[in-house]
């Protein structure tokens, strides 16, 4: 394991001799075995350890373990804890998401203070083979097939060279303790069913088929790697630098086949979502498209008769208008004419249906409210929807023009979006069966 431990590391580039590591233990198998290993190469390494307070005793004890482990190894540990529930509730992720976003922010801050060159992981084969599984089903492109890369910037991962089993074997041989996290037997996660469901199931099929899969991930990654070279080089010859801006002749994109993926390689990285390089591609294959604009967050795509041009969006510096409503006042005459009215709530309720009025929960707004002119970046949980969507995919998606776009405004409950005016409200602001009180916004007139 060591002998093959230290092969990995050389093909792949991750030592240098100068290299100082900052390991990350959870305490679990994999991260004990690779803390063993770097101390048996001789490596120079620290240990950090994330108390993510999910876990009550358990995570505590977590802890204590990882602390006690770094004392036998004689290398500097650092721990933090984090409120994770907590900021996943004011960031509207994930407990999963909150938790990878805390870690590597943290792992690179301490990386940077205490000058370390490089963070390991422990994600191993079975890792891998599961973010392909992962990915496949939640759907992605030739990239995602070729499960978890072995460096992203200054994050290495030195154990993608062994299976969970090898692990578990060396731990046992080399009597090595560790932790285990009750969290990995419940099938709540979608990776912990495909341990527990789909893994076996495949192993009746094909005994062999981690090392089969491991073998087409290979070649998957290979094909990538060669596409993406390929790509570059395309890339530089359809996209042409003009001035300030980026162009794109029509004639020569169109022989480029298929369209969609050449868009995507052209257009991606300005931002354009996958919404707005659809609707080009229907555009394009209907030539009715001459004075179009697309727009991201940070750039905007003009189609003319003979050319896509791509430039940065021109701000307009000026401070947008806003307006504080207080629940006292009834009469607004400013940016827009609008009334703000409040009504019992009952069975028999009617609820106006008219595009320019917000019918709210009293109760689920905190006053006074912002009225203020849409931003890029703003997130809403459109009614009817589950998760947030960007304002601009939103607007995108339901075609409205661009003049609707530049004069959006939204109605604002502590940081939250509770109306996009006149256009719809969200999930978490509307009235339901037991709204006790109605917040009626009427708009008059054209805002």
């Amino acid at each position: 394991m060591l002998s093959r431990f230290k092969d990995f590391l050389a093909e792949n580039k991750l030592h240098h001799p100068k290299d100082r590591y900052l390991l990350a233990v959870s305490g679990g198998v994999d991260s004990v075995v690779m803390a063993h290993l770097f101390k048996e190469a001789g490596f120079p390494f620290a240990v950090v350890h994330c108390n993510f307070s999910l876990r009550g005793k358990a995570s505590d004890a977590d802890e204590t373990f990882v602390r006690k482990l770094a004392e036998r190894h004689d290398v500097p540990c650092f721990v933090k804890r984090f409120e994770t529930e907590a900021y996943a509730r004011e960031n509207r992720l994930s407990i999963q998401e909150a938790a990878r976003n805390l870690r590597y922010a943290w792992f690179e801050e301490v990386r940077q203070k205490e000058k370390y060159t490089q963070i390991c992981t422990a994600h191993h084969r079975d890792d891998s083979q599961e973010t392909f599984f992962i990915n496949l089903l939640r759907g992605t492109g030739l990239a995602g097939l070729t499960g978890v890369p072995v460096k992203n910037n200054r994050v290495i991962r030195p154990l993608l060279f062994a299976f969970k089993a090898e692990l578990e074997a060396y731990a046992l041989e080399n009597r090595l303790k560790y932790r285990q996290d009750k969290s990995n037997e419940s099938d709540d996660y979608l990776r912990n069913r495909l341990r527990h469901q789909l893994f076996p199931l495949l192993e009746t099929l094909n005994p062999a088929y981690r090392q089969t899969l491991d073998r087409s991930m290979r070649q998957l990654s290979e094909a990538n790697t060669v596409l993406h070279d390929y790509t570059l080089l395309r890339r530089g010859e359809l996209l042409k630098p003009a001035g300030k801006e980026w162009v794109v002749r029509l004639d020569t994109l169109k022989e480029t086949s298929p369209l969609s993926f050449w868009l995507f390689v052209l257009l991606n990285d300005f931002g354009f979502s996958e919404t707005v390089l659809h609707n080009l591609a229907d555009l394009l294959a209907k030539k009715a498209y001459a004075g179009k604009v697309f727009q991201a967050d940070n750039y905007e795509l003009l189609v003319e008769s003979q050319q896509l041009r791509i430039r940065k969006r021109v701000r307009n510096k000026k401070r947008s208008p806003s307006l504080k409503i207080s629940r006292k006042q009834a009469s607004y005459t400013l940016p827009f004419p609008f009334e703000l009215a409040f009504k019992k709530a009952g069975p028999h309720s009617k609820i106006p249906r008219e595009s320019m009025v917000g019918c709210l929960d009293t109760d689920k707004l905190k006053f006074p409210l912002l009225l203020r002119k849409y931003k890029t970046g703003d997130r809403f949980r459109p009614l009817g929807m589950k998760g947030s969507k960007l304002v601009s995919d939103f607007m995108t998606d339901h075609k409205f023009p661009q003049s609707v776009k530049e004069n959006t405004w939204v109605l604002e409950s502590e940081g939250q979006i509770a109306w996009l005016v006149g256009l719809r409200i969200d999930e978490r602001f509307k009235v339901d069966k037991d709204t006790t009180e109605i917040a009626l916004f009427r708009v008059e007139g054209e805002k």
